[in-house]
C-alpha cells in the first residue's frame, strides 16, 4: 500500500489511533472554546461566584474553572454535546443504516431480479465487512 503498511491489521490500528486522537483533540478544542466563550459571556453579564465575588475578579484559571458558574456552564455543554447526539443517536441509527436498510434494499433487489439466484443472490444479501473505526468511537465514548 502507499502508506507502507504490509498488513491490514497495522493499517486499521493506525487508523483507529489517529481517529481517536482526532476525536480527543476536537473535544479538547471544543471545551476550551466553550469555556472561553462562556467566561466572556458571564463576565459581560456580571455573574457572581457563590461567595459573592464577580467572575471577572477571579485571578487564576483554577479559580475560574472551579467556580460554580463555570462548572454549571461546562457541565451543561458536555451534557448537550453527549446526549443524545453522541451517546444515543449513533447507536440507534448505525444498525438501521448499516444493517437493516441495506438488507431490506438487497431483499427487494433480489426479489425483483428474476435471473438472480444462487451465489449471486447470496452475494447481494451478504453483509459488508464491519469497519474497525467503530472501536475508536466506543473507546472515545468510554
Amino acid at each position: 500500500k502507499s502508506a507502507g503498511f504490509k498488513f491490514v491489521d497495522d493499517e486499521e490500528r493506525a487508523y483507529i489511533s489517529l481517529y481517536n486522537f482526532a476525536l480527543s483533540l476536537n473535544l479538547i478544542l471544543d471545551m476550551v472554546l466553550t469555556a472561553f466563550l462562556s467566561y466572556r459571556q458571564m463576565v459581560g453579564r456580571g455573574v457572581h461566584t457563590a461567595d459573592g465575588r464577580l467572575l471577572h475578579d477571579l485571578e487564576t484559571y483554577q479559580q475560574i474553572l472551579e467556580s460554580y458558574p463555570m462548572q454549571k456552564a461546562l457541565g451543561n455543554t458536555i451534557y448537550h454535546y453527549c446526549w443524545p447526539a453522541t451517546f444515543f443517536l449513533p447507536f440507534v441509527a448505525e444498525p438501521l443504516a448499516l444493517v437493516v436498510f441495506p438488507h431490506h434494499v438487497g431483499t427487494l433487489f433480489v426479489r425483483s431480479m428474476k435471473g438472480l439466484d444462487g451465489k449471486k443472490a447470496e452475494k447481494a444479501l451478504a453483509m459488508p465487512i464491519m469497519e474497525q473505526a467503530r472501536y475508536a468511537d466506543v473507546i472515545f465514548n468510554v
